[in-house]
């Protein structure tokens, strides 16, 4: 990504690779954190609070207590005894109440903060520009925008809670250990910065394992949505078997980098292991021969056997949860990523309504997907206001390109592009396809009912309106038909109607749309010849009225437009009638006359 290489070169600017990568994620937590800024205070509170409280309430404070309670045990002391239990059951109560409380509330504000991250990508990716979507697998997305962003979730609910607690427990029993007995306190300190240093030397390694395996699970994401989305051609074409071995390779890449960091985690955790067994031994020997001498008591040692595990407990936890929040900041670099992406551009410059006459102009545009050839080079048209304009011409000429930068979803390199008179620059995206009513090659339908997916045409247009758009659009007689009428749920892209079925509630949603451009890409040509009958009837009815351009293959389908524009190589090779543009004998001609002889044929 062009976010993260730019972030790369600006660490290395700022000194070498270790301090580039502390900056790094130095910057990714910042930012994660700079989501909680509205609840700043409730989760600061509450996450702080109740680590505090367990660390203090629920460890510290016990070891103190059970001091007592092996002193009054020794010294056969009755009501110090039974002061301690009262003590440890109030303790208990008290901190478990407060804990309790606090949790719920930095929870609370974990869930609310998350679902603003979610919507605010969700909505960021709906305003990318087209070619993101295009360049981009859908899978790769989807795991950015539901793996990868659940790292974030973690980072506030568990890894910033851990490391709380085990600064506090750490530091108070230090402080504690000192106060009690500050030879054996430096004994289990020494070892405890020991056992931190061991851990913080797989931290690197164990970060770009977690970003191998968050690309990987990306891989596995597209491989799954390539089933689901392609079903039915992965059954006829038998790649079932093909399908699955990509996925099984990409499997066993993250499960053979899962299991490289499971090894690691195993060393780091028998590493911890003994050197945690080194300070308890250290501790019952020191103190039990302290104690024997009476350099201190027996709860004295107690005591420091409950406190010495904390300061091992800190010193490891601060490398274990250093890879943690690693592998956390690895998942959210790839939704900041995603966030980081341009979107779609806005109206920038206001001009006054020019020449109303003309409804589309195209001037001299060039435009070209990524370094190629230009798939538009200089081209040119106009489409006056009620007029229906055709661009045939062979595949790959760039009609299809015309209507993409008609809708806006590609800027162009140089030329310009107007509506009504005007500059496009001078309309906003909304603006500019608010204008447009577009029915492609295929129509796309959402998972819902017939009536939500029209509805999507106007979000305020009542039922009568609706059932008005679909009588015009040849649509009701077949709803109608369906088990619940209007009401009837199509599945995932319409898979329960057949294609003319899905065209026709398209061209019912362009009706209720009701906008004075229409744009057709092909629309009837994947349907059998009584759908295309019907749709074409259809779209009859919907040109009225309209300025309307229409891509198409079948040039039988142009013959009655005003002006035809032959597109070849991204430029406008010939335009005119469909007579004339026989007379002239030149591509259109051919074109056409090939097309006659293979009708006859």
């Amino acid at each position: 990504m062009v976010q993260g290489a730019m972030r790369e070169a600006e660490c290395v600017l700022l000194g070498g690779g270790g301090r580039m990568v502390k900056l790094q994620y130095w910057q990714e937590f910042k930012r994660a954190m700079s989501y909680m800024k509205p609840r700043a205070w409730t989760y600061g509170i509450g996450i702080v609070g109740n680590n505090v409280i367990a660390a203090l309430g629920l460890n510290i404070l016990m070891a103190f207590i059970y001091k007592d309670i092996v002193n009054a045990a020794v010294g056969s002391d009755m009501p110090l005894l039974l002061r301690s239990i009262g003590t440890a059951f109030a303790l208990l109560a008290v901190s478990s109440l407060l804990c309790t409380i606090l949790t719920y509330r930095y929870n609370a504000s974990i869930r609310y903060t998350m679902t603003d991250i979610r919507q605010q990508t969700f909505r960021h990716v709906q305003r990318l520009p087209m070619s993101r979507f295009e360049n981009t697998h859908s899978g790769e997305m989807l795991s950015r925008m539901t793996n990868d962003l659940n790292t974030i979730e973690h980072l506030y609910a568990d890894s910033l809670g851990g490391i709380i607690y085990a600064v506090v427990v750490g530091f108070a029993a230090a402080i504690a250990m000192f106060a009690l007995n500050w030879p054996i306190a430096l004994f289990a300190i020494a070892l405890g910065i020991l056992t931190f240093y061991v851990n913080t030397r797989f931290a690197d390694s164990f970060r770009k394992i977690n970003d191998e395996i968050q690309r990987g699970t990306g891989k596995m994401t597209q491989a799954l949505s390539d089933v689901i989305s392609g079903v039915p051609l992965v059954k006829m074409f038998s790649l079932g078997g093909v399908i699955i071995r990509k996925y099984d390779q990409t499997n066993e890449d993250v499960a053979g980098l899962s299991t490289k960091r499971t090894r690691k985690y195993a060393y780091l955790d028998s590493v911890n292991s003994v050197l945690g067994s080194l300070s308890f031994v250290g501790i019952v020997i020191v103190g039990g021969a302290m104690a024997l001498k009476k350099g201190t008591d027996f709860g004295t040692v107690m005591a420091f056997i409950k406190l010495q595990g904390n300061i091992g407990f800190m010193f490891s936890q601060a490398g274990n949860l250093a890879t943690d929040v690693q592998r956390v900041l690895a998942g959210a670099n790839r939704v900041f990523e995603l966030l980081d992406d341009p979107v779609e551009r806005e109206g920038s410059e206001r001009s006054l309504l020019g020449d109303e006459k003309k409804a589309i102009e195209l001037d001299g545009a060039v435009f070209r997907y990524g370094e190629g050839a230009p798939a538009l080079d200089r081209l040119s048209l106009a489409v006056e206001r009620g007029q229906t304009v055709a661009l045939v011409g062979p595949s790959g000429g760039g009609k299809s390109t015309v209507v993409k930068l008609l809708l806006g979803f590609y800027p162009i390199e140089s030329g310009s592009v107007k509506y009504w008179g005007r500059s496009g620059q001078s309309y906003s995206l909304s603006e500019v396809r608010d204008m447009i009513a577009y029915v492609p090659q295929e129509a796309y339908l959402f998972d819902g009912t017939i009536e939500e997916n029209i509805r999507y045409g106007n979000m305020d247009a009542s039922r009568e309106a609706i059932i008005a758009a679909a009588k015009a659009a040849n649509a009701h007689e077949f709803i109608q038909e369906q088990p619940d009428g209007y009401l009837t749920a199509i599945g995932e892209r319409g898979s329960r109607l057949s294609g003319g079925q899905k065209q026709r509630i398209a061209i019912a949603r362009a009706f209720l749309k009701n906008a004075p451009i229409l744009l057709l890409d092909e629309p009837t040509s994947a349907l059998d010849a009584e759908s295309e009958k019907q749709v074409q009837d259809a779209l009859r009815m919907l040109a009225k009225g309209r300025t309307v351009i229409l891509v198409a293959h079948r040039l039988s389908t142009v013959e009655h437009a005003d002006r035809i524009y032959v597109i070849d190589r991204g430029q406008s090779v010939e335009e005119g009638r469909h007579e004339e543009l026989i007379r002239k004998q030149g591509l259109y001609e051919r074109l056409y006359r090939l097309q006659l002889k293979d009708a006859a044929g």
